[in-house]
C-alpha cells in the first residue's frame, strides 16, 4: 500500500465526502494531490495543509493566507497556507477560478481532458505534468473508496470523439511527437504579416501533403475569407487558399515529416490594422475556432487524437520567438494560442 502521511489521508476522508460540483473530477484532483505533494509528505502539506503546490496570488485572499515556503529545489516564493483540509479544498477550485484556468468547465465532464486543459498553466515546464497525473488515477480511485466514497467516476468520458494534444518544442520534434500519438490530424496555427492592406487566407501544406490535406486547407481558408469578407490566395495552381510547399518553401518544414494530414494556418494579417482590430476580440477569436473545429469534424468524422501546434512558441532552439508583432499590440502567438484553445475546447466538447 502506497505511504501516506496522517494529514494526506485526512485529506482523501474529507474529500471522499465532499459535495463538489464536478464529482466526475475527485480521482484525477485528488491524484494530482498526491502527485504535487509527494503523497502528503511535503512540507508545504505538513506545515501549511497546501497539497496542490498553491502559489500565493491576491485573489486567495480570504480563502488562504501568504507564507514564505522554500521548495525542493531550494527556491523560495510566497505559497498559500490554509487552516484545514476543508480550507484547501475550498481554495484549490477558487484558484482555478482565476483568469488564467478561463474555460476549464467546459472540460469538466472529462478527467484527461481536464487535466490536459490545467497542466499547460499549473505546471508549463513539465510536458509529462498530465501524464504524470492519469497514471496515479486508479491509486486515487482505491484511497477514495477506501475513504469513503460510494461512487467514484474515474473513466475518461466517451461522449466525444476528439481529445486534443498541444506539441511544443523545435517543429521537427512536435511532427515526431505526434507522429508516435499516432495523430489524426495536425493543425499549426500562425497569423500572416506584410502590409497594412494585405487581406488573404493562406493555408500552407507540405510538398507531400495528401489530396486529403490539400482539401482541407482549401476548405478553411474559404471559410475564414468568407467570414472576413476577404480574399483567399491565389496560387498558381488549381488550389485556392493552397500555397503546396509555402511561398517560397516557409512553412514547408514545419508539416513534411507530419504523417498525417497537417495544414498551417495563416487566416489573416496582423499587420492589417482593421483585421488585427478584428482578432483583438473574443467574438472573432471563437468564429475562427469553430471554423478550424469545424474543418476537423467534416474531414476526421472517426475522431482521434487531434494535434495543436502553436506557430513560434515553445521553440527550443528559439524560446524568445513570438511570431509577428501584432497591429496595435501583442504578437502572433499569443492570439495562435487564443484560437487553438478555444477550438480544441469545441471539439472536446463536439461543439461542432
Amino acid at each position: 500500500m502506497a505511504n501516506y502521511s496522517e494529514v494526506f489521508k485526512e485529506l482523501a476522508k474529507s474529500f471522499a465526502v465532499a459535495n463538489i460540483r464536478f464529482p466526475n473530477l475527485k480521482a484525477v484532483v485528488l491524484a494530482q494531490w498526491m502527485l504535487e505533494s509527494g503523497r502528503g509528505h511535503s512540507m508545504l502539506a505538513i506545515k501549511h495543509l497546501n497539497f496542490g503546490g498553491l502559489k500565493w496570488r491576491d485573489e486567495m485572499q480570504g480563502f488562504a493566507t501568504p507564507v514564505d515556503y522554500t521548495d525542493f529545489a531550494n527556491e523560495g516564493d510566497m505559497y498559500c497556507g490554509f487552516n484545514s483540509v476543508d480550507a484547501f479544498i475550498n481554495g484549490y477550485w477558487h484558484f482555478l477560478g482565476r483568469s488564467p484556468y478561463a474555460g476549464w468547465e467546459a472540460h469538466a465532464n472529462d478527467p484527461e481532458a481536464f487535466i490536459n486543459f490545467i497542466a499547460t498553466i499549473y505546471c508549463p515546464s513539465n510536458e509529462d505534468y498530465s501524464e504524470n497525473v492519469l497514471s496515479l488515477i486508479p491509486e486515487a480511485v482505491a484511497l477514495l473508496q477506501q475513504s469513503g466514497e460510494v461512487a467514484v467516476f474515474s473513466s475518461v468520458s466517451t461522449t466525444s470523439r476528439y481529445k486534443v494534444r498541444f506539441y511544443s518544442g523545435d517543429y521537427l520534434v512536435r511532427q515526431k511527437a505526434a507522429n508516435a500519438d499516432k495523430c489524426i490530424c495536425y493543425v499549426e496555427h500562425h497569423f500572416n504579416s506584410a502590409g497594412p492592406t494585405a487581406n488573404y487566407a493562406l493555408v500552407v501544406v507540405a510538398k507531400n501533403a495528401s489530396l486529403t490535406t490539400i482539401n482541407w486547407g482549401m476548405r478553411y481558408a474559404k471559410a475564414v475569407a468568407s467570414l472576413l469578407g476577404t480574399a483567399v490566395f491565389a496560387p498558381a495552381s488549381p488550389w485556392p487558399g493552397v500555397a503546396i510547399g509555402g511561398i517560397d518553401g516557409r512553412g514547408n518544414g514545419n508539416l513534411l515529416y507530419a504523417e498525417m494530414p497537417a495544414i498551417l494556418l495563416e487566416p489573416l494579417f496582423v499587420s492589417n490594422p482593421k483585421q488585427a482590430a478584428q482578432l483583438k476580440q473574443a467574438t472573432w477569436q471563437e468564429a475562427l475556432a469553430k471554423i478550424l473545429a469545424d474543418s476537423i469534424c467534416e474531414f476526421f468524422p472517426d475522431g482521434g487524437l487531434v494535434a495543436f501546434s502553436i506557430g513560434h512558441k515553445g521553440k527550443t532552439s528559439n524560446p524568445t520567438d513570438c511570431g509577428a508583432a501584432v497591429h496595435g499590440g501583442g504578437y502572433e502567438c499569443e492570439y495562435a494560442e487564443l484560437v487553438l484553445k478555444k477550438a480544441a475546447t469545441l471539439l472536446e466538447c463536439e461543439a461542432c
